[in-house]
């Protein structure tokens, strides 16, 4: 008999990262939540046309989901005549989205693996943020609150606890 499904949607995140809470409740949860979307995104594997491919519809459609640092390198991309825009139809063609035919992206991605990175984590984060039913409104916050986390995590010597049963 297979085992059903299981529905529920979890973030890991350090312990150390409680003590936030105490100091500001709101402050404190935002960077455990951060930290957990940014950790929970390194799980997802990717296709890099497919990561292109998203990219651009998040060009198109939501800029908020592209971290400025990836915004300003794809408008210089496109203002140098590097990546071609479809500014009439935005990658639409009929009910299709279809924004890579002629692949300059992913040739900018051979070329350029800082900004390959970039985009693939992106990806990956918004991947967690619709697997977790998350609404992400900047994705430069959450990345930041998960490396402001990891400052957190890395100045506390005892941050992980593991527990063990007696018997």
């Amino acid at each position: 008999m297979d085992k059903p499904k299981r529905e529920d949607r979890y973030i890991q995140f350090p312990l150390c990262m409680l003590q936030k809470t105490f100091e500001d409740p709101e402050k404190g949860l935002n960077l455990i939540i951060n930290f957990g979307i940014v950790n929970y995104s390194q799980k997802f594997s990717y296709d890099i046309s497919e990561v292109g491919r998203q990219l651009m519809y998040a060009y198109y459609r939501n800029q908020g989901m592209i971290q400025a640092d990836l915004l300003k390198t794809m408008e210089r991309y496109i203002d140098s005549e590097q990546l071609s825009i479809d500014e009439d139809y935005n990658g639409f063609s009929g009910t299709s989205f279809d924004p890579l035919e002629d692949s300059e992206l992913l040739s900018l991605f051979e070329s350029d693996t800082k900004f390959k990175d970039a985009a693939i984590i992106r990806y990956q984060i918004s991947q967690a943020a619709e697997s977790l039913d998350v609404k992400i409104n900047s994705i430069d916050s959450v990345i930041q609150g998960h490396q402001k986390g990891l400052k957190i995590k890395d100045s506390r010597s005892i941050c992980y606890i593991k527990f063990s049963l007696l018997r």
